[in-house]
């Protein structure tokens, strides 16, 4: 197709937009992930001083040690997911570019993710089991956070 210095010309522009176009696509992966995956969580100071005010002493007992089980929980996640950066800006420094190995290092960490989230489920949701009906009606009108499933409040209903 081409020969000589346009060879040369063609070849770095080619290289240029490729390596432009991996780190945009880059962004958009490591994007995509939930700010919670990357950073610390808040304190749970906060959650655990509402379950203490809220509940019965037994049930925020239980529920407290469920907080700290998936505390850590994910102390070692962010470890893993630390290492896990690590090595995608290896890979992202490296040519040629190992596609195959930055996907498996995205799979991975959202594999790991999911593993985790799935885990933290469970243990609270153990925990809920255990609490009384009195309790549990408490917990749902809190609107506390993950794991707790509840999250924002819903919207309210339509007029």
């Amino acid at each position: 197709m081409f020969s000589g210095p346009r060879r040369t010309e063609f070849l770095s522009f080619a290289v240029v937009v490729s390596v432009g176009l991996n780190l945009f696509l880059a962004g958009i992966l490591l994007g995509s992930f939930p700010s919670s995956f990357w950073h610390r969580p808040r304190e749970r100071h906060d959650i655990r001083e509402d379950l203490r005010r809220s509940l019965s002493q037994p049930g925020a007992e239980l529920l407290i040690r469920a907080v700290d089980q998936v505390h850590s929980q994910f102390e070692s996640r962010f470890r893993d997911a630390e290492t896990g950066q690590q090595r995608k800006a290896e890979l992202l420094s490296r040519e040629p570019f190992d596609r195959s190995a930055f996907l498996a290092e995205s799979r991975e960490e959202h594999a790991q993710f999911v593993t985790g989230v799935a885990k933290a489920d469970e243990i609270v949701a153990d925990a809920i089991a255990r609490l009384s009906l009195e309790d549990r009606q408490i917990l749902a009108k809190m609107h506390l956070p993950p794991p707790f499933g509840m999250g924002r409040r819903p919207p309210p209903p339509p007029r």
